[in-house]
């Protein structure tokens, strides 16, 4: 945004003017000097043009009083040097009197005529910006990425200002919120000005004086701020309210979630307990086993579901701290497996060269665990699960290949998303938290988690963790 004009430009500046004043006097000086080294050449209409020639540049460069005085200048040149008797201001004849009052006159009024051309010419430029400064306002407010401190910027660079801030009034007296990059405003001056942007705020500006002609642009600025504090105010209120539609449908999809499938497994160790400790039955070994079976399979999806509730609790949070440290990779996949039924279907095929991963061996332990549970829940009876490695620069990504149904490319995102089983899934087989939680698990370690295909059908999700070079090498740049 180019500055206005100094408001004291109503003609021409300070230097323009020296430099009239400095072209009358030497300009005058020379051409003199030359019309009477030239003298058997010309006459006296010649030597009154080339003068009246001299005046009209005067008034071009500086205005006015330069011009003015260039013509007067000149009306004395005339008489002294070009008019007889020469070396006198007498003027012999009538006629030649006229003609230099005419040249005076002349003069004068083409001084004028420049000078007002001149103001007229600033008052356009100053009405030309000051239209700009408004057109690149309004466009900033229909701007997405509009901000106070760009219009703020942009009112000091236009109005020529120090420092320009908004300001608001508090019981222990005004404080800065939001100021450009000119002198610091730590505490206001008589000689700020203050506009109105809303009851207790004001916008200040610091540095030159004011003037009535700043007026309309300076109401533009604080209505300009004012519909942006209300546009940032009405955007907040619209985040709230979309994170408290997000809370109740987190909160209804959990209320429905649970209802169906923690009442499963909860229903089937009753049932088994009930019927172990019934007196009116009496239980074979094999019904024995078989019931505790149930009872600890349920135990373990109920311990499962509840371990992945906390872990999305606590990533909503902000509560999971990791403790990252290296890792052997063919040890966390041990870890993880151990617990898991049907663990015997996992090929693993490491690299023995792998380097340590940079992870918090507890959150590895969860996001492998979900991730090998997933695929060996969606694995046809039998099939093989897959663990394999792939290095890369700076970090390790271990891929579970599984050879299940698959998820088409539109839907895999829905993979990571609370409370979403894809496909004809019946009810008590699992809340949908699994790998939503592994994902938020790996995130908070600077790791990866994504889905892929399988060539030749299935799922393959990939976790990529940097190595420790891989780390250093971050922390570097």
């Amino acid at each position: 945004m180019t500055p206005l004009p100094h408001p004291s430009r109503g003609r021409v500046s300070r230097a323009r003017l020296g430099i009239g004043f400095a072209l009358a006097l030497l300009g005058t000086a020379a051409l003199v000097a030359v019309l009477r080294a030239t003298a058997d050449h010309h006459g006296l209409p010649t030597q009154t043009m080339l003068l009246m020639t001299l005046v009209v540049a005067v008034a071009l460069v500086g205005g006015l009083l330069p011009a003015v005085a260039a013509a007067l200048l000149a009306g004395l040149v005339i008489t002294w040097f070009f008019v007889p008797p020469y070396g006198t201001l007498a003027v012999a004849d009538p006629e030649n009197v006229s003609a230099i009052v005419v040249f005076l006159i002349t003069g004068v009024a083409v001084a004028s005529v420049v000078d007002r051309a001149a103001r007229s010419t600033h008052q356009a430029e100053v009405a030309r910006r000051e239209a700009d400064a408004l057109a690149d306002l309004s466009r900033k407010l229909l701007e997405a990425g509009g901000s106070e401190a760009q219009l703020l910027a942009q009112a000091r660079t236009t109005l020529r200002m120090a420092s320009v801030a908004v300001v608001h009034t508090e019981a222990d007296g005004k404080v800065v919120v939001e100021q450009t990059d000119g002198t610091p405003l730590t505490q206001l001056r008589a000689t700020d000005r203050l506009v109105s942007v809303a009851p207790g705020v004001d916008l200040v500006l610091r540095g030159r004086a004011v003037t009535p002609a700043d007026q309309p642009l300076l109401t533009a600025y604080a209505a300009h701020v004012a519909v942006l504090r209300e546009r940032d105010r009405a955007a907040a209120e619209a985040r709230r309210s979309a994170e408290l539609v997000e809370a109740n449908r987190t909160r209804t999809a959990l209320l429905a979630a649970v209802s169906h499938d923690l009442r499963s497994p909860i229903a089937a160790v009753k049932a088994a307990v009930t019927s172990l400790r019934s007196s009116e039955i009496e239980w074979s070994a094999d019904d024995e086993a078989e019931l505790l079976a149930a009872i600890e399979d349920g135990a373990d999806r109920l311990e499962a579901l509840v371990a992945n509730l906390l872990d999305l609790s606590r990533l909503q949070m902000g509560a999971v701290n990791p403790l990252v440290s290296e890792v052997d990779l063919a040890a966390a996949v041990g870890w993880a497996l151990a617990p898991l039924p049907d663990a015997d279907r996992v090929t693993i095929r490491l690299d023995p060269d792998l380097p340590p991963v940079m992870a918090d061996p507890g959150l590895l332990d969860r996001v492998l665990a979900n991730v090998l549970e997933n695929a060996l829940h969606y694995s046809p009876e039998g099939a093989e699960v897959a663990v394999e490695s792939r290095p890369a620069a700076g970090c390790v990504a271990l891929r579970v290949v599984d050879h299940g149904p698959g998820v088409p490319f539109p839907q895999r995102e829905s993979l990571f998303t609370p409370f979403q089983r894809l496909g004809d899934v019946p009810a008590g087989s699992g809340l949908g938290l699994g790998l939503a939680a592994a994902r938020g698990l790996a995130e908070t370690m600077n790791a990866t988690l994504s889905a892929g295909d399988t060539p030749g059908g299935g799922l393959t999700m990939t976790v990529t963790l940097p190595t420790a070079a891989g780390s250093s090498e971050e922390e570097r740049r």
